[in-house]
């Protein structure tokens, strides 16, 4: 007997819109390499607005290697983003970014939840 866990998707959707905010997924892109120039032109941002929450790690995560002292945990649903989030991007909170440093994908079976992201600036 299989479990379905589009429901539990929607739960963790509507907690993360009832109680986190609207923050900016910011993803650079390169072109094409010049040969000329040496280097990839046309490099552009791309901005996504996702909703999650973005909270501090407890004192006894912070192990000073892998969690480092002002990280910070971003937590948000994975049902209805816009891209699928990859260790180039930036979370935007305002003037503060935040690097993704290491990022979890909870999916029991074939449903993806909710993406859990170690940032830090």
């Amino acid at each position: 007997m299989s479990f379905d866990y589009t429901e539990l998707a929607q739960a963790a959707s509507d907690l993360v819109a009832d109680f986190g905010r609207d923050y900016v997924i910011n993803r650079k892109a390169r072109g094409e390499y010049d040969p000329a120039a040496n280097a990839r032109v046309d490099v552009y941002d791309s901005n996504y607005t996702v909703r999650g929450v973005l909270s501090d790690y407890r004192e006894r995560q912070v192990d000073g290697e892998s969690v480092l002292r002002g990280d910070k945990q971003f937590i948000f649903a994975a049902l209805g983003l816009p891209i699928e989030p990859a260790l180039t991007d930036v979370v935007v909170d305002g003037a503060d970014a935040w690097r993704i440093v290491s990022l979890e994908l909870t999916k029991p079976g074939s449903t993806a939840l909710c993406y859990v992201a170690q940032v830090r600036r």
